[in-house]
């Protein structure tokens, strides 16, 4: 555990808090982080036939509140988490809980394979980690970027529902979703 880092009961998960992260902050004080993102997955779940047999894909997974909320929805979740810092977070928080359907990938993912610039987050706030397209933009660690369906393909899964909270290059990925249909089930897609 890091200094100052409190253990917090997530509705029955072991969820690890770093009171100086904006995220654990509020799941500290509040109970939850983005209260209507876990209301849409639950919502989801409960509405669509079959989904809770499919893969959950957690692009941005930071230290890992929907991915474990996720293994208790879905049959598999896919956490996607680059930066090693809060991966080993991410790690921590889905070890801790004992879930063997979540699976865990140290990259970013984006519509080609490449290494780019990540710009560390903020003290503060572990979220606001980025990568850029363009290196001279900023200084970095470089850092894998994979396809997302090459890795569902390798998993061998179906991917019911996606949350991509990434700050850069979310519509890179968007678009790399729109154009592979292996990616976004009907499910999960929207117009």
């Amino acid at each position: 555990m890091l200094v100052g880092e409190r253990r917090v009961d997530l509705f029955g998960l072991d969820y690890l808090c770093a009171p100086a992260n904006l995220i654990d902050t509020y799941v500290y004080y509040t109970g939850m982080y983005e209260r209507n993102t876990l209301s849409c997955l639950q919502y989801c779940v409960k509405n669509i036939p079959g989904l809770s047999e499919q893969a959950f894909m957690d692009i941005g997974a930071n230290s890992g509140l929907f991915s474990i909320l996720g293994g208790r929805l879905f049959a598999t979740v896919l956490a996607f988490e680059p930066f090693p810092a809060i991966f080993s977070r991410l790690k921590s928080n889905v070890d801790r809980n004992g879930f063997s359907n979540v699976r865990l990938f140290s990259f970013g993912l984006g519509d080609e394979e490449t290494q780019l610039v990540f710009i560390p987050p903020k003290k503060d706030n572990m979220g606001t980690g980025h990568f850029v397209s363009e290196p001279a933009e900023a200084s970095g660690v470089v850092l894998p970027v994979r396809v997302g369906d090459v890795v569902t393909e390798a998993e061998a899964v179906t991917v019911g529902l996606v949350k991509i909270d990434v700050e850069a290059l979310s519509r890179m990925y968007c678009v790399a979703c729109a154009k592979r249909s292996s990616v976004i089930s009907p499910s999960s897609s929207w117009n």
